[in-house]
């Protein structure tokens, strides 16, 4: 699996201008921001987690934090923890940072957060810690069905 060609090949399917960054390594939301120039805000990370049933992407802004107790309720999972580094790598094909915010890839259920739609532009890592996407957030919410939620602080 290529994950970086899989978005491409995705968004021009849509038709969605989009923008690849090429830049050095990053491995934190922090890091990232700094070397793309762009704002922590704008930043948007996908966090894969565990729970009861399975597997679940939470995608929300760079700068705000899951709210555990949030998203247990959504999820109606009392478990709820970080996937390990070795079932991310499994699941995501990517290494931790560098997974983008594309469930749909890994076939995985997410829960969106608000905060990622107060931007016009997202940007995020696209499969590869030397590679970033920055794309309208509005075109990212067609693709995400509008499914969004409240699950951040």
């Amino acid at each position: 699996m290529n994950v970086f060609k899989d978005i491409v090949d995705l968004l021009e399917k849509r038709g969605f201008e989009f923008e690849v960054l090429e830049h050095g390594p990053a491995y934190t939301s922090e890091d990232a921001s700094k070397i793309r120039g762009s704002s922590l805000k704008m930043g948007t990370k996908a966090m894969v987690l565990k729970i009861k049933d399975g597997f679940i992407m939470a995608i929300l802004s760079a700068e705000k934090k899951i709210s555990s107790k949030k998203l247990r309720g959504l999820t109606g999972s009392r478990e709820l923890r970080f996937a390990t580094p070795e079932e991310v790598e499994k699941i995501t094909h990517c290494k931790i940072g560098s997974v983008p915010p594309f469930p749909i890839l890994f076939d995985l259920d997410y829960y969106l957060d608000g905060s990622v739609m107060e931007n016009e532009e997202i940007v995020f890592s696209a499969g590869s810690h030397v590679k970033s996407i920055k794309m309208k957030a509005e075109d990212f919410n067609k693709i995400m069905k509008k499914k969004s939620a409240d699950f951040s602080e």
